[in-house]
Protein backbone atom coordinates (compact mmCIF):
# COMPACT_ATOMS: atom_id res chain seq x y z
CA UNK A 1 0.00 0.00 0.00
CA UNK A 2 1.29 3.81 -0.35
CA UNK A 3 -0.05 6.57 1.34
CA UNK A 4 -3.40 7.95 0.10
CA UNK A 5 -3.59 4.96 -2.48
CA UNK A 6 -7.00 4.03 -2.28
CA UNK A 7 -8.62 7.23 -0.87
CA UNK A 8 -12.19 7.27 -2.14
CA UNK A 9 -12.05 4.73 -3.99
CA UNK A 10 -16.04 3.53 -4.17
CA UNK A 11 -16.99 6.86 -2.37
CA UNK A 12 -20.54 7.66 -3.18
CA UNK A 13 -21.25 4.53 -5.71
CA UNK A 14 -24.60 4.02 -4.39
CA UNK A 15 -25.55 0.70 -6.09
CA UNK A 16 -22.22 -1.20 -5.09
CA UNK A 17 -22.94 -4.25 -3.12
CA UNK A 18 -20.46 -6.28 -3.19
CA UNK A 19 -17.00 -5.04 -2.20
CA UNK A 20 -13.22 -6.20 -3.55
CA UNK A 21 -10.80 -8.35 -1.49
CA UNK A 22 -8.37 -5.91 0.04
CA UNK A 23 -5.66 -8.42 1.55
CA UNK A 24 -2.85 -6.22 2.42
CA UNK A 25 -1.42 -6.95 5.63
CA UNK A 26 0.58 -3.72 6.57
CA UNK A 27 -1.28 -0.18 5.18
CA UNK A 28 0.02 3.25 4.71
CA UNK A 29 -1.36 6.52 5.66
CA UNK A 30 -4.86 6.91 4.74
CA UNK A 31 -5.09 4.37 1.93
CA UNK A 32 -8.74 3.56 2.63
CA UNK A 33 -9.76 6.70 4.03
CA UNK A 34 -13.71 7.07 2.91
CA UNK A 35 -13.17 4.41 0.24
CA UNK A 36 -16.77 3.34 0.90
CA UNK A 37 -18.41 6.33 2.42
CA UNK A 38 -22.19 6.49 1.50
CA UNK A 39 -22.01 3.01 -0.53
CA UNK A 40 -25.77 2.80 0.88
CA UNK A 41 -26.53 -0.57 -0.91
CA UNK A 42 -23.17 -2.25 0.50
CA UNK A 43 -24.16 -5.53 2.64
CA UNK A 44 -21.36 -7.42 3.03
CA UNK A 45 -18.11 -5.42 4.01
CA UNK A 46 -14.33 -6.56 2.68
CA UNK A 47 -12.37 -9.22 5.14
CA UNK A 48 -9.30 -6.26 6.50
CA UNK A 49 -6.73 -8.62 7.52
CA UNK A 50 -3.98 -5.83 8.15
CA UNK A 51 -2.21 -6.20 11.37
CA UNK A 52 -0.12 -3.17 10.91
CA UNK A 53 -2.10 -0.41 10.81
CA UNK A 54 -1.14 3.68 10.02
CA UNK A 55 -2.59 7.19 10.22
CA UNK A 56 -6.22 7.65 9.27
CA UNK A 57 -6.15 4.24 6.94
CA UNK A 58 -9.54 3.42 8.19
CA UNK A 59 -11.21 6.89 8.57
CA UNK A 60 -14.53 7.20 7.33
CA UNK A 61 -14.44 3.82 5.73
CA UNK A 62 -17.83 2.95 5.45
CA UNK A 63 -19.45 6.25 7.04
CA UNK A 64 -23.07 6.39 6.15
CA UNK A 65 -22.79 2.06 4.56
CA UNK A 66 -26.67 1.93 5.70
CA UNK A 67 -27.13 -1.57 4.54
CA UNK A 68 -23.86 -2.47 5.96
CA UNK A 69 -25.26 -5.80 8.15
CA UNK A 70 -21.76 -6.55 9.96
CA UNK A 71 -18.75 -5.06 10.48
CA UNK A 72 -15.23 -6.95 10.05
CA UNK A 73 -13.05 -8.53 11.99
CA UNK A 74 -10.08 -5.93 13.24
CA UNK A 75 -7.31 -7.74 14.27
CA UNK A 76 -4.35 -4.64 15.00
CA UNK A 77 -3.21 -4.75 18.33
CA UNK A 78 -2.17 -0.86 18.44
CA UNK A 79 -4.69 1.79 16.52
CA UNK A 80 -2.70 4.90 15.49
CA UNK A 81 -4.20 8.73 15.10
CA UNK A 82 -7.39 8.28 13.16
CA UNK A 83 -6.54 4.94 11.88
CA UNK A 84 -10.71 4.02 13.25
CA UNK A 85 -12.30 7.49 12.76
CA UNK A 86 -15.79 7.66 11.99
CA UNK A 87 -15.25 4.12 10.53
CA UNK A 88 -19.21 3.17 10.64
CA UNK A 89 -20.83 6.27 11.18
CA UNK A 90 -24.30 6.19 10.99
CA UNK A 91 -24.35 2.66 10.19
CA UNK A 92 -27.46 2.28 11.30
CA UNK A 93 -28.05 -1.36 10.07
CA UNK A 94 -25.39 -2.70 12.12
CA UNK A 95 -26.06 -4.36 15.21
CA UNK A 96 -23.08 -6.07 16.79
CA UNK A 97 -19.59 -4.95 16.18
CA UNK A 98 -16.27 -6.86 16.20
CA UNK A 99 -13.95 -7.69 18.78
CA UNK A 100 -11.52 -5.13 19.46
CA UNK A 101 -8.22 -6.93 20.88
CA UNK A 102 -6.37 -3.69 21.22
CA UNK A 103 -3.57 -2.80 23.39
CA UNK A 104 -3.28 1.27 22.56
CA UNK A 105 -4.93 3.59 20.73
CA UNK A 106 -3.38 6.96 19.88
CA UNK A 107 -5.40 10.47 18.48
CA UNK A 108 -8.62 10.26 17.71
CA UNK A 109 -7.73 6.75 16.96
CA UNK A 110 -11.51 5.39 17.69
CA UNK A 111 -13.22 8.49 18.00
CA UNK A 112 -16.89 8.59 16.41
CA UNK A 113 -16.12 4.75 15.57
CA UNK A 114 -19.76 3.78 15.56
CA UNK A 115 -21.15 7.54 16.28
CA UNK A 116 -25.01 7.01 15.83
CA UNK A 117 -25.16 3.36 14.66
CA UNK A 118 -28.57 3.29 16.32
CA UNK A 119 -29.52 -0.25 16.23
CA UNK A 120 -26.10 -1.23 17.41
CA UNK A 121 -27.02 -3.74 20.67
CA UNK A 122 -24.16 -5.77 20.58
CA UNK A 123 -20.56 -3.83 22.09
CA UNK A 124 -18.02 -5.47 22.65
CA UNK A 125 -17.53 -7.38 25.97
CA UNK A 126 -14.46 -5.54 26.60
CA UNK A 127 -12.17 -2.11 25.63
CA UNK A 128 -8.76 -2.94 27.01
CA UNK A 129 -6.03 -0.41 24.79
CA UNK A 130 -4.91 2.11 26.88
CA UNK A 131 -5.66 5.81 25.59
CA UNK A 132 -2.33 7.34 24.88
CA UNK A 133 -3.41 10.68 23.26
CA UNK A 134 -6.23 13.13 23.24
CA UNK A 135 -9.70 11.99 22.03
CA UNK A 136 -8.74 8.48 21.88
CA UNK A 137 -12.45 7.15 22.15
CA UNK A 138 -14.03 9.98 22.11
CA UNK A 139 -17.72 9.71 20.87
CA UNK A 140 -17.04 6.10 19.75
CA UNK A 141 -20.69 5.18 20.94
CA UNK A 142 -22.45 8.53 20.67
CA UNK A 143 -26.12 8.08 19.58
CA UNK A 144 -26.25 4.04 19.99
CA UNK A 145 -29.48 4.22 21.30
CA UNK A 146 -30.35 0.46 21.15
CA UNK A 147 -27.32 -0.40 23.04
CA UNK A 148 -27.89 -1.64 26.83
CA UNK A 149 -24.52 -2.93 28.56
CA UNK A 150 -21.34 -1.19 28.16
CA UNK A 151 -18.15 -2.71 27.67
CA UNK A 152 -15.66 -2.92 30.44
CA UNK A 153 -12.88 -0.18 30.54
CA UNK A 154 -10.02 -1.45 32.42
CA UNK A 155 -7.20 0.85 31.55
CA UNK A 156 -6.61 2.95 34.49
CA UNK A 157 -3.48 5.38 33.16
CA UNK A 158 -5.64 7.93 31.25
CA UNK A 159 -4.87 10.85 28.12
CA UNK A 160 -6.69 14.74 27.89
CA UNK A 161 -10.49 13.72 26.53
CA UNK A 162 -9.56 10.25 25.96
CA UNK A 163 -13.40 9.04 26.73
CA UNK A 164 -15.10 12.78 25.85
CA UNK A 165 -18.79 11.79 24.92
CA UNK A 166 -18.48 8.18 24.19
CA UNK A 167 -21.62 7.04 25.64
CA UNK A 168 -23.97 10.30 25.10
CA UNK A 169 -27.09 9.97 24.14
CA UNK A 170 -26.78 6.10 25.05
CA UNK A 171 -30.58 6.09 26.31
CA UNK A 172 -30.98 2.15 27.18
CA UNK A 173 -27.60 1.95 28.81
CA UNK A 174 -28.00 0.47 32.41
CA UNK A 175 -24.81 0.23 33.81
CA UNK A 176 -21.51 2.43 33.17
CA UNK A 177 -18.31 0.23 33.03
CA UNK A 178 -16.23 0.43 35.93
CA UNK A 179 -13.95 3.66 35.85
CA UNK A 180 -10.67 2.53 38.08
CA UNK A 181 -8.53 5.50 37.28
CA UNK A 182 -6.86 7.58 40.14
CA UNK A 183 -5.48 10.30 38.42
CA UNK A 184 -7.74 12.20 35.98
CA UNK A 185 -6.63 14.09 32.63
CA UNK A 186 -8.25 16.86 31.78
CA UNK A 187 -11.69 16.16 30.50
CA UNK A 188 -11.21 12.55 30.24
CA UNK A 189 -14.93 12.35 30.99
CA UNK A 190 -16.47 15.17 29.84
CA UNK A 191 -20.21 14.68 29.16
CA UNK A 192 -19.67 10.65 29.41
CA UNK A 193 -23.35 9.73 29.76
CA UNK A 194 -24.76 12.79 29.21
CA UNK A 195 -28.53 11.56 28.27
CA UNK A 196 -27.88 8.33 29.41
CA UNK A 197 -31.43 8.62 31.03
CA UNK A 198 -31.57 4.72 32.46
CA UNK A 199 -27.99 4.68 34.08
CA UNK A 200 -28.32 3.16 37.22
CA UNK A 201 -24.99 2.66 38.59
CA UNK A 202 -21.35 3.91 38.10
CA UNK A 203 -18.16 2.73 39.98
CA UNK A 204 -14.96 5.16 40.08
CA UNK A 205 -11.80 5.36 41.50
CA UNK A 206 -11.22 8.58 42.11
CA UNK A 207 -10.95 10.86 44.84
CA UNK A 208 -10.86 14.31 43.47
CA UNK A 209 -13.42 16.08 41.35
CA UNK A 210 -10.99 18.51 39.75
CA UNK A 211 -13.56 21.08 38.53
CA UNK A 212 -11.05 23.28 37.34
CA UNK A 213 -9.78 20.66 34.73
CA UNK A 214 -13.62 19.76 33.37
CA UNK A 215 -12.74 16.30 33.83
CA UNK A 216 -16.66 15.06 34.59
CA UNK A 217 -17.96 18.66 32.66
CA UNK A 218 -21.44 17.71 32.55
CA UNK A 219 -20.94 13.58 32.65
CA UNK A 220 -24.00 12.59 34.23
CA UNK A 221 -26.71 15.31 32.69
CA UNK A 222 -29.58 14.08 31.66
CA UNK A 223 -29.43 10.74 33.86
CA UNK A 224 -32.88 10.90 35.72
CA UNK A 225 -33.01 7.19 36.99
CA UNK A 226 -34.38 7.21 40.72
CA UNK A 227 -32.13 5.77 43.64
CA UNK A 228 -29.31 5.08 41.16
CA UNK A 229 -25.93 3.64 42.90
CA UNK A 230 -22.76 5.73 43.19
CA UNK A 231 -20.12 3.41 44.21
CA UNK A 232 -16.87 5.89 45.20
CA UNK A 233 -13.87 6.15 47.48
CA UNK A 234 -14.90 7.53 50.82
CA UNK A 235 -13.14 10.38 50.50
CA UNK A 236 -14.66 11.56 46.94
CA UNK A 237 -16.97 15.30 48.52
CA UNK A 238 -20.62 14.04 48.21
CA UNK A 239 -21.22 16.79 44.92
CA UNK A 240 -24.39 16.93 43.41
CA UNK A 241 -25.24 17.60 39.85
CA UNK A 242 -24.52 17.37 36.38
CA UNK A 243 -20.95 17.44 36.64
CA UNK A 244 -20.71 15.34 39.51
CA UNK A 245 -22.94 12.81 41.73
CA UNK A 246 -26.48 12.18 39.82
CA UNK A 247 -28.92 14.40 42.21
CA UNK A 248 -31.23 11.26 42.34
CA UNK A 249 -28.33 8.59 43.53
CA UNK A 250 -27.50 7.41 46.48
CA UNK A 251 -23.77 7.49 47.26
CA UNK A 252 -21.46 4.22 48.67
CA UNK A 253 -18.11 3.95 49.51
CA UNK A 254 -15.73 1.30 47.99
Amino acid sequence: MAPSSCTELFWGCTSLQEPPALPALHLASHCYHWAFQDCSSLIHPPKLPATTLADGCYQHMFANCSSLLYAPKLPALEVPELAYAVMFDSCVSLTDTPKLPVSAVYDYGCYSMFRFCTNLSGLPEEISGIPHDTMAYSEMFRGCTSATKAPKLPATTLATQCYRRMFYDCKLLTDAPELLAEILPSGCYDQMFTSCSNLSSITVGFSNWNFEEETTLNWVNGVQTTNGIFNCPSTLLDERGANAIPNNSIKTDI
